[in-house]
């Protein structure tokens, strides 16, 4: 755990990153921490939500569930458990987009 007590600067040198990230991470500690704690990317270049709230928590509590489990998971597996999902919340116009 980084302590408060010690400089930015000594903690970057310690954990071999920039001072800025340090800023940035005790800036936003509270949600760093809950990221964290849901097993989320906590580095994202940028920060995306999905189009669908109710789908997209489902769809990380299923996928939570099986990465627990070592299950190997693929991009278009995933897409395919979005458009179940959103079908079973009844969300017809719910589109699965690919990046």
């Amino acid at each position: 755990m980084l302590d408060d007590k010690l400089s930015q600067t000594l903690i970057a040198t310690q954990l071999r990153i920039l001072q800025s990230q340090v800023s940035h991470i005790l800036k936003n500690k509270e949600d760093v921490t809950k990221k964290w704690q849901l097993n989320d990317n906590l580095a994202p270049k940028r920060q995306r939500t999905g189009k669908d709230d109710d789908v997209e928590t489902a769809l990380n509590t299923w996928f939570a569930s099986f990465r627990g489990h070592d299950v190997p998971l693929s991009g278009p597996l995933l897409q395919e458990k979005a458009e179940y999902l959103a079908t079973r919340l009844n969300k017809p116009d719910f589109v699965c987009l690919t990046q």
